[in-house]
């Protein structure tokens, strides 16, 4: 089995093709990932060579899938609030002071203490996706 394809079509704004499928044991519903080979990671203490720090362009769900190739779409989930119609009746009756705002939870990366003259960059690429890039399965435990 071939655990990496390329992108093959581009079909709209949404959606694109793969050159695997069924024969390649891909699934409905399956993730799939667009990704650039970055640079080795090296353990410094055996210097065993670990595996590469790619760049993920996009994640990508596999929403057609035949026997040698693959329709990829990406969806997000969010929360949509739908009121019951009891509620919508109260809402229409609340003056709009009185109305309140929403509550969201906001996840953001922060910095850590690390030591500057160590740092290293990442391999950097346009998000874009073109003829040609690399597809891989991700991997879900």
């Amino acid at each position: 089995m071939r655990d990496e394809f390329k992108v093959i079509k581009i079909l709209e704004q949404d959606s694109i093709v793969i050159n695997g499928g069924l024969n390649n044991g891909l699934t409905f519903g399956q993730e799939v990932e667009i990704f650039v080979p970055g640079d080795e990671i090296i353990d410094i203490d055996s210097e065993e060579v670990l595996g590469t720090l790619d760049f993920i362009k996009e994640r990508l769900e596999l929403t057609e899938v035949y026997e040698k190739f693959s329709v990829c779409e990406k969806y997000e989930e969010r929360e949509v609030h739908i009121p019951s119609p009891l509620s919508r009746v109260l809402a229409e009756a609340t003056p709009p002071f009185a109305k309140g705002g929403r509550t969201e939870i906001v996840r953001e990366r922060v910095p850590l203490r690390v030591n500057d003259s160590q740092k290293t960059s990442r391999v950097k690429a346009n998000r874009t996706i073109e003829l040609g890039d690399r597809v891989r399965s991700v991997i879900v435990e």
